[in-house]
């Protein structure tokens, strides 16, 4: 049996879509992912921890490259800046935690929502479709999630690091999805 012939229009459509949900989902599982491993090496001073670092950090460069590709190059570059303030804070305040230096970590979680609301303000700006409300809430959710990781690897308690980082991956790619959505929407890619 034979499938009815899908327009051009539907066929392109359903394809942008999908490789953006994709592509989406890969940044923020790699963001996940080297966010945690980043955690783990300062946490237990692993040899790895420069290169690890290194990683996570270039995080920050694939998510501008790809707002880049869709909204040029002051975008892009902009984004870039704002996520690599994000994650070089995360590292700090895990110094921070790891010195006991509780004024500092302090500090640190200010500066952390402080970018985070700057990051949501640029994104809702540039597209209608991202809710400016719930992103914030989206956003800040999968901060706090990051803080209480941390806390629970300081503390020891595995197990819970572990379920923490299963809500984080969570979040984070049904973020990436709600992100994708309202790419193609705007675009109509």
């Amino acid at each position: 049996m034979s499938m009815p012939p899908r327009s051009q229009e539907y066929s392109g459509t359903l394809v942008n879509l999908l490789t953006a949900v994709n592509t989406m989902r890969s940044l923020f599982a790699d963001q996940t992912r080297w966010t945690r491993a980043a955690i783990v090496s300062i946490v237990f001073d692993l040899p790895d921890r420069a290169a690890v670092t290194a990683r996570f950090l270039r995080t920050a460069d694939d998510f501008g490259n790809i707002f880049r590709q869709f909204y040029g190059d002051e975008v892009g570059t902009r984004a870039q800046i704002l996520l690599s303030t994000y994650y070089r804070t995360i590292l700090s305040l895990v110094e921070a935690y790891k010195a006991n230096d509780m004024q500092q970590a302090g500090n640190l979680h200010t500066a952390l929502y402080a970018v985070l609301d700057q990051f949501v303000a640029f994104l809702s700006e540039r597209n209608h479709y991202w809710d400016q409300a719930s992103l914030q809430v989206a956003f800040y959710d999968l901060a706090n999630l990051t803080e209480q990781e941390i806390m629970a690897m300081f503390s020891g308690d595995y197990e819970r690091e572990i379920q923490l980082y299963d809500e984080l991956e969570d979040h984070a790619l049904q973020l990436a999805e709600d992100l994708a959505y309202g790419l193609v929407r705007q675009l109509q890619v």
